[in-house]
This record gives structure tokens, C-alpha cells and sequence, in this order.
């Protein structure tokens, strides 16, 4: 009798150590399931610091850039792209030998079908530059260091590699000068051009996130869900894909002078060789391109600004 006493004792407390050891469990259980659904509200955050990466948070029309620069991927022939975009501007460049000899196709069909549109309102707009080569580039540009020195010629054209018209993705319209953005023409599109998928590439009131000043005449195709983003949030494309746009040696000089009409003697950005030049362009002409006009350099020889 005492050994079956002694026994169910036994089961007794080995039942009491059973009950507490999944008591213990159950309590334990309950933080380890709110600590499994905190990566939720984390992953939702990540999430959301990965689309501002992109741009800035829907609805903040403030366009200030992010402290960090996203990811960015390069093709094989050497173009810059951010979530399938290619940038072009003073931080990302392309190769001398990215060459599609001409604007790309969806680019044409696109302002084809805005030209159109633009004329059912008695409006006429064209293309005064479009695809431009890396080598017309650098003639354009070492003309306007020659004329305004780099400081100045920075502001406003690109360095040879550094240029969108390189892509094929982009064009100027009509006369090129500022005074675009006050016809009807200059209006229209930009209130429109975002429906065909363009946008103002270099937008009033950004000079110092683009680093150009503003070019009301110079559209960039980016397809129309992003330009109508851009377009309502008003940012320019920068701010959208999060980069900068800086040159690495934004303080170089060329050493050429500026002070007058002469012949001047200095060192090519583009060429990293010392030239001549002789300006052959007044600066503050009114001459402006016409329908019709090629995007080749020639408009040096009237007197036309080509950025």
C-alpha cells in the first residue's frame, strides 16, 4: 500500500510540473506573436523610405532632395538609370560613343501627336534641336566658355557627356529663349506636355536642384504616369529619382578671358587640350531658329543658342 501511495504521488507532481511548464509557454507566447508582427510595420516604413527614394512622399510639393543617393544601374552602353529612368545631368554623364544618331522613336510619336494636337488650337510648335552628338556637344560647349567662360556657360549648357540631348530623350522647341514661355505656344505646353509624357525638363524656381537655369523650351520624354507625377507635385526630375546634379570639378576653370571680341587661348573641359578660339556670336541676338531648323551646330553661324 505505501509503494502505490508513493507512486500516485509521484504522477501527481510530475502532472503539476507539466501544467506549469505550459503555463510558462502560453504566457511566454503572447510577446513572441507581437514581436513577430513588428517586421510588419517595419517592412511597411522600409517600404516607404524605398518610394521616397524616388522621389519625394506623395502629396509634399516641397521637392527636397534625400540625404542619401539611390541605386543606380549602368547598362553596357554606359547609360545612368534610376528605376528604369535614364538621367543625364552634371553627376551622371554618358560615354562618347553612346550614339543613337537620332531621337528614339516613342520620343517623335510623342510630339507628333502633340504638334497635332497643338495646331487644332491654332498653335505651331517644332523641334529646333533634338538628337545632338557627343561631338557637337563639345563644339557647342567650348564656343560658350569661350564667349561667357565656365562659370557661366555652366549655367546654362552642358559639358560634352553631361547633355540630354546625347540621349535622344529630349528636344528644344521653337525659338529657344526665355521670352517662350510668355506665347501662347510656350503656355500650352506647359500646361499640356505632360499628357504626351514630357515634361519641362529644367523648370522655373529649381536652378539650384537641376543646375541649369530655366528652359521652358526644353522637353524630356519620360512616358505619362511619371510626367503627370511630376507635373502635379511640381518637381523637376531630380528631386522625383532623388539625385544631384553637381560637377565633380565644379570650381575648374578654363582660363579663358571673356573681356572682349578677341582671339582667346585657354584649356577645353571637353578636350583636356589647350585651344584657340575666336567667338563668332553675339551673345545677346535676337536671331532665333525657324521652322525647320536642323539640330546641328550651324546655328552658330546666325546667331542661335543652342543649350
Amino acid at each position: 500500500m505505501k509503494r502505490r501511495v508513493n507512486t500516485k504521488a509521484f504522477a501527481g507532481l510530475f502532472a503539476c510540473i507539466f501544467l506549469i511548464v505550459a503555463a510558462v509557454r502560453l504566457i511566454n507566447k503572447k510577446p513572441a506573436d507581437k514581436t513577430e508582427k513588428e517586421p510588419a510595420a517595419t517592412s511597411a516604413s522600409q517600404t516607404f523610405i524605398e518610394t521616397a527614394g524616388t522621389g519625394t512622399q506623395s502629396g509634399d510639393t516641397t521637392g527636397s532632395l534625400n540625404n542619401s543617393e539611390p541605386a543606380v544601374s549602368v547598362d553596357s552602353s554606359g547609360a545612368s538609370y534610376v528605376d528604369n529612368i535614364m538621367i543625364v545631368n552634371k553627376t551622371y554623364s554618358l560615354p562618347a560613343t553612346y550614339n543613337p544618331g537620332a531621337l528614339d522613336s516613342k520620343v517623335q510619336s510623342a510630339f507628333d501627336e502633340m504638334s497635332s494636337d497643338a495646331k487644332g488650337k491654332n498653335l505651331t510648335i517644332w523641334i529646333a534641336s533634338g538628337y545632338r552628338s557627343y561631338e557637337d556637344q563639345k563644339t557647342l560647349y567650348d564656343k560658350y566658355v569661350a564667349i561667357d567662360g565656365q562659370t557661366e556657360a555652366d549655367t546654362y549648357s552642358s559639358r560634352p557627356g553631361h547633355s540630354e540631348h546625347q540621349t535622344g530623350l529630349c528636344f528644344d522647341l521653337n525659338t529657344v529663349e526665355d521670352s517662350f514661355a510668355r506665347t501662347d505656344e510656350g503656355k500650352w505646353v506647359a500646361e499640356n506636355c505632360w499628357k504626351y509624357g514630357f515634361i519641362i525638363r529644367y523648370p522655373e524656381g529649381k536652378e539650384d536642384v537641376t543646375g541649369y537655369k530655366y528652359e521652358p523650351w526644353h522637353l524630356r520624354y519620360v512616358g505619362k504616369d511619371i510626367a503627370k507625377d511630376i507635373y502635379d507635385r511640381k518637381i523637376c526630375l531630380e528631386e522625383y529619382l532623388g539625385v544631384k546634379s553637381e560637377y565633380e570639378d565644379s570650381s575648374a576653370s578654363t582660363g579663358m578671358s571673356t573681356s572682349d571680341n578677341s582671339s582667346q587661348t585657354g584649356f577645353s573641359l571637353s578636350t583636356g587640350t589647350e585651344v584657340t578660339t575666336v567667338p563668332d556670336i553675339d551673345s545677346d541676338s535676337d536671331i532665333t531658329a525657324s521652322p525647320g531648323n536642323s539640330d546641328d551646330v550651324s546655328g552658330y553661324e546666325t546667331g542661335i543658342k543652342f543649350y
